[in-house]
């Protein structure tokens, strides 16, 4: 395993370097970090974070709904600006696509500890448990940088 300091991967530091070859790396995009909010107050693009979106596309009927309301908000009707932040549309493109993108909350400092936002994200499968060290994170071939709060990979 990776025995070096956090945030410093280097290939010197892998057993096999072999596996972060460009051609033996996975070919998705990747992206793990908090559901926090897009911007702060006070920005014109400002979006929030996850926890309405998850539960509403939650309460649809049915997988079909589930999976047009998702498309909806990734891809407004009309031309319209979406109402879901950065973080928020990796995740669902990747609950859509999960051959494209790998892509998951992280509640990485407990900030997301509201019971029913919790619940909603184990549900859709939109939250991951465990943290996305340097080593695994390095078997990507894109990585995603989707700022805005901090809290990202």
């Amino acid at each position: 395993p990776y025995t070096g300091k956090a945030g410093l991967f280097t290939l010197s530091a892998v057993r096999n370097a072999s596996l972060y070859e460009w051609d033996n790396l996975i070919p998705k995009a990747f992206w793990r970090g908090n559901d926090f909010w897009f911007l702060g107050v006070g920005y014109k693009d400002r979006k929030p974070a996850s926890a309405f979106y998850l539960h509403r596309v939650l309460k649809e009927p049915s997988l079909r709904h589930r999976v047009g309301l998702m498309r909806a908000y990734l891809n407004p009707p009309g031309g319209g600006e979406r109402k879901i932040g950065p973080r928020t549309a990796a995740v669902f493109q990747s609950l859509l696509d999960p051959d494209l993108v790998d892509a998951a909350f992280f509640d990485w400092g407990k900030y997301t500890s509201a019971e029913e936002r919790a619940k909603d994200g184990e549900l859709m499968g939109a939250d991951v448990l465990e943290r996305a060290d340097e080593e695994y994170t390095a078997r990507y071939k894109y990585l995603l940088d989707v700022g805005g709060g901090g809290g990202t990979t």
